[in-house]
């Protein structure tokens, strides 16, 4: 059964209760249904024998039920249309979290500590070769420089990194040189 709410202040919502009960309507729904009915066929209401004179004006302001209908509709709009705009939201955070190929991420690490001292063998990034044709090393293990070789953002790799160092003991990070460093350990 569809629902028509109406705003009323209190003063006039008791008014038009007491009279309600005073008629012997069981209700004030009841009452507005039975106001409304004799309006659209054009007779006075029916009042109980004891209040013959007495009728009830309704205010101009009422919903009708296309009205609330329409309302409906437009709210179940919007409804759907923030809930496609969370998803979004959702992918586009999610996508700021995490680097599109973990893969390549894990592949340009380094697999030893890097040490920023030893000038002669340290490079910021090694190039692809025969054994690992898909990307380069870096060798100094920093998110800028793994970023560089994914060809990703620096900020994505580094969250990446920092938790699988956090979850796993396979993969190392210590701040080296006043830079925080990412490497494999191979150890195992």
């Amino acid at each position: 059964m569809a629902q028509i709410h109406v705003r009323l202040d209190k003063e006039t919502k008791a008014e038009w209760k007491d009279y309600a009960e005073q008629q012997g309507y069981d209700s004030l729904s009841r009452l507005i249904r039975k106001a409304v009915e004799s309006q659209r066929n054009g007779t006075q209401p029916a009042t109980q024998p004891s209040q013959a004179d007495q009728t009830v004006s309704l205010p101009d302001n009422i919903a009708t039920a296309n009205d609330v209908n329409q309302i409906d509709n437009a709210l179940l709009k919007l409804v759907d249309r923030i809930e496609d705009m969370e998803s979004r939201l959702e992918m586009t955070e999610k996508a700021a979290l995490e680097p599109r190929d973990t893969k390549a991420v894990m592949e340009a690490l380094p697999r030893e500590r890097p040490d920023p001292e030893d000038r002669e063998n340290y490079q910021k990034v090694r190039e692809p070769d025969y054994e690992n044709p898909s990307g380069g090393v870096a060798i100094d293990g920093t998110a800028e420089s793994i970023a560089a070789v994914v060809e990703e953002p620096a900020p994505p790799i580094k969250a990446f990194l920092s938790e699988s160092a956090h979850l796993s003991d396979k993969i190392q990070a210590e701040k080296i040189g006043g830079k925080l460093r990412f490497w494999v350990n191979n150890d195992e």
